[in-house]
């Protein structure tokens, strides 16, 4: 373990002043900490002077538990799964079945679990999913998705410095940036810049803002288009339907400066609901130059448009700035990070620049959302929805000089870039129960719809003309790098079907047809060679891809109650796309030319495995996957700049995946009551749920101390080359048999995390990851430099409602034995670069509902 040598105070690097927009930008910061600050120490004094007014009720506890928009239960179909594992009934309800009240009340602190068979529009059957509670977990800062996310299994998180601008997720090795393999939703909107040419995903709400985190694969790609990685779903809290006004401040100080307010409002006006958010984030980062500023807010009504329908609408706004390594990813420079023999002599550090700047990103996104759902009986289901999304960004990257320096200059040139992705969309679901003799529905369910989608980007990059020297590529000050505009058009049908052949089997089969034009003209002046002129740009790429999903699953026991399934076996065979990026299809850095018969990859993947909750403090699922993604493109690795002729990129790599994944989480308290012949007591009748006492269990044993939770997600895998990502600089295939990128060999999250009654609560988890390689470069003198060592971490929570619910403490300590390590790593300049983790953090803050 290396010490840590972080001052917070350190001055800037040389030239940091001279940096784009930077006058003044930290005067505002402070003063903004200050307003905010000021406001929610006003509202915490108001608050506190209003308590004998309080009702004795669990603040977070309810925005746990959001109303729902007014809906009948589809058939199939269970209410939202909150509270664990579900399943429909059919026959007589009363029997073999204790009472959904007692189970809700036993399993709602569990904080993870799996999605039903059938939610709103949507068929789950078949498909490997689960979900994560937020609010189970004390409160998140700073966006740490390594704790949020720690019960999922088969994810690894690229951890990028401390800023909490971007989430990084691979799964099963597909690659992290940006989380582009990925579909990213809120409430089933898309959060991707793009569909296709830049899915990188710049917005994500703010986890302490979301009641449910949902993850789905294995027939993702039918369900939502989805590539390889799967559809991690944000749901976002509805209005409060019983109240005018409830609302929640929250501010937080930490590690490195940090500091954030987050302000939350909703309430139901003559039928109508409401809620708004803002929120304020900056610090100084855990890198010497990595200060950041983030901000966000949104606003979402909710309007009843007649019997069972409603029009909700939204619009969110976020800005976001950032200084230091992370913005390396969207121009790819070499320079960015450090060496690794800087980050063992100080990760703190801000890099070999001689008198240079790191660099900057500016990120600002509008989101505006449309979504008319009706029911028109408890078996049918209409959703429309309509977005527009317009992503703006602006990067500086000051790299690392390769060619010496005039005398008296520094060793490093700014590139910029600018780059605007508007992207509208439309989607249209409708859900039918039905019997397969015309009768009442028996359980068989149908999904179809219609998505129509498309986006126009606009990318124009060059050197700046403080640049005073020439590089390595033979660039000169003010040279033009990149001048493209790219438009894309996609339309898909879909169409699913549950099909229940008995009470305890259902099949699910889905097709999905997927049409996709991408065009782009332009220049390209990014070739490593001074003697190759620009590329001229004009492509198009055009392309009809079938999808399917084939999915089932067999409860081999049946629970006592809805909300209980013991032990269900399910599998799913399934081929998803994984559109081609514009850097793929219309560009490429190098010498590389791109073909005008590009095809789009695609990847065919599979799913078996176990799951179940056979008592209400126990729920598991074990699974073994397998992908194999074909037609990914493979292209020279431009060592040798002088290549003649200019060779060119093609569909000729392909990649296997396969591996198992286990996940437990029992109570312990729980367990151990059930071994003593102690249980909670139980009902004659199912209570009124509006009979608050009615719906309180009273539990015996160590259960009334509340839940002691012990958990862990553990991921095996492995994946290889079967033909070549890269070709060597002859324009040879690398051998085959090589590791994939981003695939650890073995993944482990593991802790106990204790809740009594929503006041007290604590988490104590860890993480390891094996070694493993970071990035896709494949040639084999590069190998060694992107290897991430592997590395263990831990981090420790608290959280304490009090004062009659309406004040909660919170405080957390990240990376506790102060790891030293880093999870992100680029080969892209000799020896190789490496974005350093944060070491140990403190942070902890209030927060005051009313």
């Amino acid at each position: 373990m290396i010490p840590q040598t972080h001052n917070a105070n350190a001055s800037k690097p040389k030239g940091w002043s001279e940096k784009p927009r930077a006058a003044g930008r930290f005067a505002l910061r402070d003063a903004l900490r200050d307003i905010a600050t000021a406001v929610a120490v006003t509202t915490t004094m108001l608050v506190l002077l209003m308590l004998p007014a309080a009702p004795a009720t669990h603040a977070r506890a309810q925005e746990a538990a959001p109303s729902p928009a007014p809906r009948a239960t589809p058939v199939g179909a269970t209410p939202s799964s909150a509270y664990g594992p579900t399943r429909s009934q059919y026959g007589d309800p009363q029997e073999r079945r204790m009472s959904e009240v007692e189970l809700r009340n036993l399993t709602k602190l569990k904080g993870a679990g799996f999605l039903a068979d059938v939610e709103a529009a949507n068929i789950y059957a078949g498909k490997k999913t689960f979900f994560i509670d937020p609010a189970a977990q004390p409160i998140n800062i700073n966006q740490n998705y390594r704790t949020a996310l720690r019960k999922k299994t088969g994810l690894l998180i690229e951890e990028e410095g401390s800023q909490g601008a971007r989430m990084n997720l691979s799964f099963r090795g597909t690659s992290p940036a940006y989380s582009d393999q990925v579909a990213v939703m809120l409430d089933g909107f898309p959060l991707n810049a793009d569909f296709s040419g830049l899915r990188q995903v710049f917005y994500v709400p703010d986890i302490n803002a979301v009641s449910q985190i949902q993850f789905v694969q294995g027939g993702s790609s039918v369900l939502y288009g989805a590539p390889p990685g799967g559809a991690v779903n944000f749901v976002g809290y509805d209005a409060p339907g019983d109240q005018l006004l409830r609302a929640s401040t929250t501010f937080t100080y930490g590690s490195d400066d940090y500091f954030e307010s987050l302000t939350r409002a909703g309430g139901t006006v003559e039928g109508m609901g409401y809620s708004v958010f803002g929120k304020y984030a900056t610090g100084t980062g855990y890198n010497n130059g990595s200060d950041f500023d983030r901000a966000s807010a949104g606003v979402k009504l909710i309007i009843p448009t007649g019997e069972g329908a409603t029009l909700t609408m939204q619009y969110i706004f976020a800005d976001y700035d950032l200084f230091g390594f992370a913005s390396d990813y969207q121009i790819g420079v070499p320079g960015m990070g450090l060496t690794r023999a800087e980050f063992a002599n100080d990760p703190t550090q801000t890099g070999g620049l001689t008198g240079g700047v790191p660099g900057w990103q500016e990120v600002e996104k509008h989101l505006v959302t449309a979504l008319y759902a009706r029911d028109f009986a408890p078996d049918s289901r209409i959703e429309w929805r309509t977005w527009y999304s317009d992503t703006d960004q602006h990067i500086a990257i000051n790299t690392r000089g390769t060619v010496a320096p005039p005398p008296g200059q520094s060793a490093f040139t700014q590139q910029t870039s600018d780059t605007r992705i508007i992207f509208p969309g439309t989607e249209l679901r409708w859900m039918r129960g039905y019997d397969l003799c015309g009768g009442e529905s028996t359980g068989h369910v149908l999904t179809a719809g219609a998505k129509l989608q498309g986006s126009v980007t606009t990318i124009h990059a060059g050197l700046d003309n403080s640049s005073l020297f020439q590089n390595a590529a033979g660039f000169f000050p003010g040279s033009p790098l990149r001048d493209l505009t790219a438009s894309e058009f996609s339309a898909a049908l879909f169409a699913e079907n549950m099909f229940r052949v008995t009470e305890r089997w259902m099949v699910t089969p889905g097709i999905r047809l997927e049409y996709l034009r991408q065009q782009a003209e332009g220049e390209d002046f990014t070739t490593n060679s001074p003697a190759i002129s620009a590329d001229p740009v004009r492509r198009m790429q055009e392309d009809v891809v079938p999808l399917f999903s084939l999915g089932t699953e067999f409860d081999l026991a049946l629970g006592a109650s809805s909300f209980q399934r013991p032990a269900v076996l399910y599998a799913n065979a399934s081929r998803s796309l994984q559109p081609l990026t514009y850097v793929e299809a219309m560009q490429r850095r190098g010498d590389v030319r791109v073909p005008n018969d590009l095809t789009q990859p695609t990847s065919w993947n599979g799913e078996l495995g176990v799951r179940g909750n056979p008592a209400s403090w126990f729920t598991y699922d074990v699974s073994g996957f397998w992908r194999r993604s074909e037609d990914l493109i493979s292209a020279p690795s431009n060592d040798n700049v002088a290549i003649s002729p200019r060779l060119e990129a093609s569909n000729a790599a392909t990649t296997q995946t396969y591996g198992g994944e286990f996940f437990m989480q029992a109570d312990l308290f729980g367990l151990a009551d059930a071994f003593g012949g102690r249980r909670a007591r139980r009902y004659d009748a199912v209570p009124d749920p509006k009979d608050a006492k009615a719906m309180e269990v009273t539990p015996d044993g160590l259960a009334r101390f509340g839940q002691l939770n012990l958990f862990s997600a553990i991921t095996l895998q492995h994946g290889t080359v079967e033909e070549a990502l890269q070709l060597n600089a002859a324009g040879a295939p690398l051998p085959a048999g090589l590791d994939t990128p981003y695939t650890p060999g073995f993944i482990a999250k593991f802790g106990l995390e204790y809740n009594y009654q929503n006041r007290w609560k604590a988490a104590f988890s860890g993480t390891h990851v094996s070694d493993h390689l970071g990035d896709n470069w494949r040639s084999t003198q590069r190998l060694s430099f992107s290897e991430i060592p592997a590395y263990t971490v831990f981090d420790l929570e608290l959280e304490h409602t009090f004062a009659g619910d309406r004040v909660t403490a919170f405080f957390n300590i990240t990376n506790v034995f102060d790891e030293s390590y880093f999870a992100q790593s680029r080969s892209s300049a000799a020896g190789g670069l490496v974005t350093p983790a944060p070491g140990r953090g403190f942070a902890g803050g209030l927060k005051v509902t009313f």
